[in-house]
């Protein structure tokens, strides 16, 4: 039975996203163990002034004096070695 141009779509679009997944699995997996390897190391000078600066925009509640996604990302990364 021939299959449809919908079903072909359909099959194709499932084994991207399964491909997909799996990459960003891949990925995580990978900065999960970057992390670990810096979880000894303490922080320099200027990632102490940069937890210090963005840890006091976090709860501002304006939009203009807000970190961006990056620096939130950055901050989360340093605040959980941070001891």
């Amino acid at each position: 039975m021939a299959k449809g141009q919908q079903q072909l779509e359909a099959e194709a679009d499932k084994a991207r996203k399964k491909r997909v997944d799996a990459e960003n699995k891949k990925a995580a997996r990978k900065t999960e163990e970057q992390q670990a390897a810096l979880a000894d190391t303490p922080l320099t000078a200027a990632e102490k002034a940069f937890v210090v600066k963005i840890g006091a925009k976090m709860n501002n509640g304006r939009r203009t004096t807000m970190p961006s996604s990056a620096e939130i990302l950055k901050y989360s990364q340093l605040k959980a070695r941070m001891k």
